[in-house]
């Protein structure tokens, strides 16, 4: 009985230090655990644990595992309208505005009084508009303003609403308000994608122009790099398009779209917008990167050493560019040097850490650390098999399979044992990778 006392007093404990800070928050994540070992049926605890380690999460930006601890955190108390209400919210930052607007919607419903936290109106009027429903969304302002819960963040929501209810923006009320909190420009660029997808680009134009004019390049720029991740290529030449009219020359626009026309498979148009980038910015290692990207896919390969060189000279981190000429290096024998490209930290897409594990594992494997060459090997042979359809072309796959499996045999000759059976593991793996047959598929 004592027991269980003093677990409740940990937990009630707990609740009172949430609200007074990041220190608060840890310390009530403690005293939540301890209840717990105290009482391990004491669900109270575990739930108000979800909800702090929720809030850690999401400080992270780890939304989706913000987002699991809420929903666990709300199957054990249903009926805790702040738990339901910052599940709502958390919902409507991942984009589920329908589910968003029926958990806040019932929390604002509930026994607790949460009309005053400005934030679950401001996500569910950012709900009700992402979802279609505008008018629903001035009305959410207008029971905001009853409860004297007004943000900011819900009058640029309100403008944003009445410019999708009457097709025109209050361009002077929206600027002032991103002036006051330019935070909200994160806000403001999803909701310009989101009406150049729907077919409302005219609308979109609009906000952007209610921008400062140095920022109005860039939003075009976050725009169409964001449709292009989110595989929206038909948007993403809509932003570029409107970059190009406010700056003709830059090399950003055709470096972008050599990519969209490598992911759509159009090998000589991404040639073709890789080589105006070239003229433009012969020197940047962006342009570099990408004209490499390009050349590799279409199997000329000397092209693709250049270019790598060059973006090497210019200090890329790009691991395609790095991976490459290190291979080259290794070729001619110059280990050491290859070496010193991977000092820095490398990254890129799927293409990118094929090549840059490669001549990594090739580097391990010649210096007589095979083990841990092996380890990078896996790593070279795990991002091959995973290769997108676009960057698996018959030129990359002839190019790079020889090399991985160069790497293996020269492992499999100094190794022994275990390190032997591993080497042969991913040959096999390899195997299955460049001709994959019926249900005989590579493990990802």
């Amino acid at each position: 009985m004592l027991t269980k006392l003093l677990a409740k007093w940990f937990f009630w404990i707990g609740q009172a230090a949430m609200p007074t800070g990041r220190i608060g928050a840890r310390l009530a994540r403690f005293l939540f655990v301890r209840a717990q070992f105290l009482d391990p049926k004491l669900q109270d605890a575990r739930a108000w644990q979800c909800l702090v380690e929720a809030m850690f999460a999401r400080a992270r930006g780890n939304s989706k595992e913000a987002l699991r601890l809420l929903r666990e955190a709300s199957d054990l108390l249903p009926a805790n309208d702040a738990i339901i209400a910052n599940l709502g919210i958390e919902l409507a930052m991942a984009g589920h505005y329908d589910e968003a607007v029926q958990v806040i919607e019932r929390a604002i419903r509930g026994e607790l009084d949460i009309t005053g936290e400005p934030q679950v109106w401001m996500a569910l009027g950012w709900s009700y508009l992402r979802s279609g429903r505008a008018p629903k969304a001035l009305q959410v302002s207008e029971r905001a303003e009853e409860c004297n819960a007004v943000s900011n963040d819900l009058r640029v929501i309100r403008v944003l609403a009445h410019a999708v209810c009457h097709g025109f923006v209050q361009r002077a009320q929206l600027s002032r308000l991103v002036g006051i909190r330019p935070r909200t420009l994160s806000l403001l660029l999803d909701f310009v994608q989101h009406c150049a997808q729907a077919g409302s680009r005219d609308l979109a134009r609009q906000v952007i122009r209610c921008l400062p004019t140095p920022t109005q390049l860039r939003a075009f720029q976050v725009v169409a790099r964001s449709a292009l991740n989110a595989d929206d290529h038909e948007t993403a030449l809509w932003a570029l398009k409107q970059y190009e009219i406010g700056s003709p020359g830059s090399p950003y626009p055709p470096r972008v779209r050599a990519e969209i026309a490598m992911r759509q498979g159009d090998l000589q148009a991404a040639l073709k917008n890789a080589r105006i980038a070239l003229l433009r910015a012969p020197k940047d290692a962006r342009i570099l990167e990408q004209a490499v990207r390009v050349y590799v896919t279409r199997g000329e390969l000397e092209q693709a050493l250049e270019a790598a060189r060059s973006a090497v000279r210019a200090r890329t981190k790009d691991a395609l560019a790095g991976g490459i000429w290190a291979l080259h290096l290794l070729d001619e024998g110059r280990t050491q040097e290859a070496r010193k490209l991977f000092v820095v930290q490398r990254s890129g897409d799927g293409l990118a850490c094929a090549y840059g594990y490669t001549a990594q594992a090739l580097i391990a494997i010649l210096a007589g650390n095979w083990d841990q060459g092996l380890e990078i090997a896996q790593q070279a042979v795990l991002h091959f098999s995973q290769l997108p359809e676009w960057a698996a072309t018959p030129a990359v796959v002839d190019n790079l399979t020889p090399t991985i499996r160069q790497a293996l045999d020269l492992a499999r000759a100094q190794a022994d044992g275990l390190s032997r059976q591993k080497a042969d593991e991913l040959e096999r793996r390899l195997t299955q990778a460049v001709a994959p047959t019926g249900e005989d598929q590579p493990p990802t």
